[in-house]
């Protein structure tokens, strides 16, 4: 988790220890909710937010 924060450091996320631990938790248990099929529809919005933020974090 330390390396993960680091990184959002070096790329000036705001709050990057917060946004580490808030990423990590949204896809493993929307990832596990998915898989299961239990709330698809509602992990998918976090989800989805949470792979904008990566793609487009370098980008800006």
């Amino acid at each position: 988790m330390a390396g993960f924060e680091k990184f959002l450091t070096r790329l000036m996320v705001r709050f990057p220890h917060l946004t580490a631990w808030l990423s990590s938790l949204i896809e493993v248990f929307g990832g596990l909710a998915i898989l299961s099929g239990l709330f698809v529809s509602i992990m998918a919005i976090p989800l989805i937010y949470t792979m904008l933020v990566t793609m487009l974090s370098p980008i800006l």
